[in-house]
């Protein structure tokens, strides 16, 4: 349901998260696990802070959401996700996106479109820096 690689839609231009990100999630009943990659506008792993460890919990296959942590170099960011469909009935991830730190920031919209069901070996596994 939720497993594959997953392409944000639009950049980010937040002072806690810049550029595009990458989802390579495993989705295996009710866990979930995955990572995450920061990309720059040229879509290259950014060299600052390339990827990071998708903790995901709290999944309702009912209501086709989820709930997971990233811990890098960003930061904690704690993410929220919907399985939804566009208007040709393409799978979407719509989520919203909240740093642990600073106190009151906003969370914020993104969406993800998926780009393959499989996930290339490469693509795996993860060096958090």
């Amino acid at each position: 349901m939720f497993g594959g690689t997953w392409n944000m839609v639009e950049p980010l231009d937040e002072p806690w998260l810049e550029g595009r990100v990458q989802l390579l999630i495993g989705h295996f009943g009710p866990d979930l696990v995955g990572t995450i990659r920061y990309l720059d506008e040229f879509l290259l792993p950014t060299p600052d802070c390339k990827c990071g460890l998708i903790d995901g919990s709290d999944v309702d296959l009912d209501a086709e959401t989820f709930a997971a942590l990233t811990d890098d170099c960003n930061g904690v960011l704690i993410w929220m996700f919907e399985l939804t469909e566009d208007a040709d009935g393409n799978p979407l991830l719509n989520a919203m996106v909240l740093p642990s730190a600073p106190p009151g920031t906003s969370p914020i919209e993104v969406q993800f479109e998926l780009e393959d069901r499989f996930i290339a070996d490469e693509n795996k596994e993860c060096t958090p820096e």
